[in-house]
């Protein structure tokens, strides 16, 4: 059923019961909300299903609400909906609601609803050949543009929705091609935070240590501070919203690389370890030893850090936790036929090409959709090339 198709069935609906529903607007607030009144009902949103954020507005102007209030029932499912209706109205609406892909309940005036946490997600890609895929369902989901979209996921930490519920999250996860994307979630107020910028000045600095108690970090990441609480977040957030580089993320969202920098003994038995560890063939052990530091895993999140390192070194094998969320990654085009020059835009004399740095999402986005079009591709990070290389 399109939106016209719909619209027209619903002023088609009993008459009567039309008829009804628009006495209610005239009626007084306490009238429609009487709670006295055992035969009256109220409509429950218990999930997103299907619906696109479209049926919001459908909902806002059909119930005289407000447009924010709908869409907060919508996405921190189960929410009500409206209440006090006599129950062969609710029948009638929600038989027409349900074509829009809600899933809906009628329960007696009142009836309580059991809190559900509200929650952040995040999207990490998988597959990148099912970016585009994936995109197009976010796009939908959210009504943004597909752009918009692609920029949420190539964002890090990827974050796609916040303050949603469960019910919310899963209707997104069926929607979504299988294999796409890797999807984190995280309640918000029981969460830690790590505050990230550039070089801040002295007084931007005083005020986190005064939040801190503490003298604050200077990591080469740009890392100030770690395990900040939801309110201490807050209370910096105010303090440095809008200041360029300056980050709050959520740690559940954090994710490493695993850099091996030293080995014990390069053995066949360390070589076996590794392969288990990091998937790393034990037959490629011994030219990678020869590469040292190298990263042979990513993809760690923050809470999983310190085992991950104990696990490396019960088999002899140093390794030390990079952040990954915001290196910057440099591509290098070595060769292209016309398809991919096309996408970079260039002809064949300007290769190879230096492209400019990119956070990680985007530089695997832009490395798979070159190597599709037949380009020869290498990745580095950006801290390996000197100002002039490569120009």
């Amino acid at each position: 059923m399109n939106w016209t198709e719909f619209s027209t069935e619903l002023s088609d609906v009993d008459a009567r019961a039309a008829a009804e529903y628009a006495g209610h607007g005239a009626e007084s607030a306490e009238a429609l909300a009487d709670e006295t009144a055992p035969e009256r009902v109220d409509i429950v949103i218990r999930d997103v299903g299907s619906a696109v954020p479209r049926a919001a507005s459908i909902m806002a102007e059909l119930f005289g609400l407000p447009i924010e209030a709908v869409v907060a029932a919508v996405y921190r499912a189960p929410a009500r909906l409206v209440a006090g209706l006599e129950p062969q109205l609710a029948r009638k609406l929600v038989s027409c609601l349900t074509d829009l892909g809600l899933s809906l309940d009628i329960v007696p005036q009142g009836d309580p609803i059991a809190p559900t946490p509200t929650l952040d997600l995040a999207a990490e890609i998988d597959d990148p050949a099912l970016v585009d895929a994936a995109t197009a369902v976010i796009a939908e989901f959210l009504a943004i543009p597909t752009d918009d979209a692609l920029d949420l996921l190539t964002t890090p930490p990827g974050i796609i929705l916040g303050n949603v519920s469960r019910a919310t999250i899963d209707a997104l996860e069926r929607r979504l091609p299988a294999g796409a994307l890797i999807l984190s979630t995280a309640d918000p107020t029981e969460s830690r935070y790590a505050l990230f910028a550039g070089d801040l000045a002295p007084a931007d600095r005083a005020a986190v240590e005064a939040v801190l108690d503490a003298p604050s970090a200077a990591a080469g990441d740009g890392l100030v501070a770690l395990g900040l609480t939801h309110s201490d977040a807050n209370r910096l957030w105010r303090r440095f919203a809008g200041v360029p580089g300056v980050r709050l993320v959520n740690q559940a969202f954090l994710r490493f690389e695993m850099v091996l920098t030293d080995v014990s003994d390069s053995n066949a038995a360390t070589a076996q370890a590794l392969e288990a560890l990091a998937g790393i063939p034990a037959e490629a052990f011994a030219d990678l030893a020869e590469l040292l530091p190298v990263a042979v895993e990513d993809g760690i999140p923050h809470e999983g850090v310190e085992a991950r390192l104990l696990d490396y070194a019960a088999h002899g094998m140093t390794v030390t936790a990079r952040l990954a969320n915001f290196a910057r990654q440099v591509l290098v085009v070595d060769t292209a036929p016309p398809e991919a020059l096309e996408i970079l835009g260039v002809d064949a004399a300007a290769l190879p090409l230096r492209l400019p740095p990119l956070v990680a999402p985007r530089a695997r986005l832009a490395r798979h959709r070159l190597e599709a079009a037949g380009a020869d591709v290498s990745q580095f990070p950006a801290g390996e090339f000197a100002a002039g290389d490569w120009a």
